[in-house]
């Protein structure tokens, strides 16, 4: 069993690169979703590798220990955009869990869908990643941008959790 805010899930399973748990009739993948941000407070997207469309950087976790979470995303950042952890500054967690469901024709990793906690970081040096240094081929190539432009030049289904990460973003920067 698995304690998620007020919700108690069937913890599944825990593979090398999934934490897998049971919601709602669905096998769900949490994850750690990435804001990546520079000096100038632009956001790091990534064109997918392959497609046409951009993303936040994201990605499975390995372990179910919450106060991991910015390790895991470090990995993360490592494997999918050749960042180093000294090249990043932790800035905070946002409150609150997104949750999607995969459209269909993408749900063949043995998932259907993802719940992700967000994690702030500041890129610490001029210029931008070259994802081509990446071990994991996720990204064809990477943009500084902003949550407008994200959501004209994303998936469909990631319209609503990109909302709502940018109104957490926006609670967690007036906080601040």
């Amino acid at each position: 069993m698995y304690t998620f805010g007020k919700e108690t899930l069937i913890f599944l399973e825990k593979t090398m690169t999934d934490f897998i748990t049971l919601e709602h009739g669905l096998r769900v993948r949490h994850g750690v979703g990435m804001l990546i941000l520079n000096r100038e407070e632009d956001l790091l997207a990534g064109l997918r590798a392959g497609t046409d469309t951009w993303q936040l950087p994201q990605g499975g976790r390995d372990f179910t220990d919450e106060a991991r979470m910015p390790e895991e995303g470090l990995r993360e950042l490592w494997e999918e955009l050749a960042i180093e952890a000294h090249e990043v500054m932790y800035a905070g967690t946002l409150p609150q869990t997104t949750f999607y469901e995969l459209p269909p024709h993408m749900r063949k990793r043995g998932f259907d869908a993802q719940r992700h906690h967000w994690l702030v970081y500041h890129y610490l040096p001029a210029g931008i990643p070259d994802p081509r240094k990446a071990q994991d081929h996720e990204f064809d190539e990477v943009a500084w941008t902003n949550f407008e432009w994200m959501m004209r030049n994303t998936s469909p289904f990631r319209l609503e959790i990109y909302t709502q990460v940018r109104m957490m973003y926006r609670n967690f920067t007036a906080a601040a």
